[in-house]
């Protein structure tokens, strides 16, 4: 456990906070189908999109509040949120249209 430890605090903590920053922009492709394997069938996973939009929200409360100290982890996840959030809006755009049929 020090071992970890020693390990962590050696780490800029910009470089820690943008690796949790990331691993939420992935658990958000994963709740809109897009980072997921097919199934068995070959059937990609239904969109969870307010599960996804939870995640979305965070990261730019996130970027919002403390981009900028993010240092050059900033640019590269305000490109990833807004690429995520276009994302949602084609995948709930053709939900809306699915269920307009």
């Amino acid at each position: 456990m020090r071992e970890v430890h020693a390990r962590l605090v050696a780490t800029p903590v910009e470089d820690v906070v943008a690796n949790h920053a990331f691993g939420l922009w992935q658990l958000a492709l994963v709740y809109l189908g897009v980072a997921t394997p097919p199934d068995d069938e070959g059937l990609q996973p239904e969109p969870d999109l307010a599960a996804a939009g939870l995640v979305i929200d965070a990261v730019a409360a996130l970027l919002d509040g403390i981009g900028p100290r993010l240092g050059p982890h900033e640019e590269p996840l305000r490109d990833a949120l807004q690429q995520t959030q276009m994302i949602y809006v084609q995948i709930a755009e053709a939900i809306a249209a699915q269920d307009g049929d």
